[in-house]
């Protein structure tokens, strides 16, 4: 099985939603954004496209290390609820001429050191035409792998390789639950 590698970048947006209700402290909800990008090799290159897509550096997520954590002092022992709640996959080179048809399906898994392995999305085929589509994603809850030490987030394809080398930009959304209580002042 041959693997392909992603290529990082870490955005982190943040909502604020913070109410109470009934005397309750309330809950914050900060969505937590990754993109990344893989090369996928043309038909000149090989014969098969089926494989695990790696990651590479977004092999250790931390989310305490995020600037969302950091930067309320938040941790990872406040997470009440953690979801995907979007998978998106893009075309973004060549910028002309190449769809997503060539993936018949794609996997998305989330793993920790101690964790079973689990599937979190799913998506495929894609229509010939479709530069970018969205994967359905399952609302697991991933507190046990947003409170390991980190977590990896890796994706299984079947397709046929594209005529020419694809570069493709993946986008997961995070929604992370916040126990804020204590920190909320009345």
């Amino acid at each position: 099985m041959k693997k392909f590698y992603f290529y990082i970048t870490i955005v982190v947006a943040m909502t604020s939603g913070a109410s109470l209700s009934s005397g309750c402290a309330s809950v914050d909800q900060t969505a937590v954004v990754l993109h990344a990008r893989a090369p996928i090799p043309s038909s000149k290159q090989i014969k098969k496209l089926e494989g695990t897509l790696d990651f590479g550096d977004f092999n250790k997520v931390d989310l305490a290390q995020s600037s969302a954590f950091k930067g309320r002092s938040l941790k990872k022992s406040q997470i009440d609820r953690t979801t995907v709640e979007s998978f998106w996959l893009e075309v973004v080179d060549p910028a002309n001429g190449q769809d997503l048809a060539f993936l018949h399906s794609v996997s998305f898994f989330v793993s920790a050191p101690g964790l079973k392995r689990v599937l979190v999305g799913k998506g495929g085929p894609f229509s010939a035409g479709k530069k970018y589509a969205l994967v359905s994603a399952s609302k697991t809850d991933l507190t046990p792998w947003a409170t390991a030490d980190s977590m990896t987030f890796s994706a299984d394809v079947i397709g046929v390789p594209p005529p020419q080398e694809t570069i493709i930009k993946a986008e997961v959304r995070l929604i992370v639950d916040v126990n804020v209580e204590g920190l909320l002042t009345p």
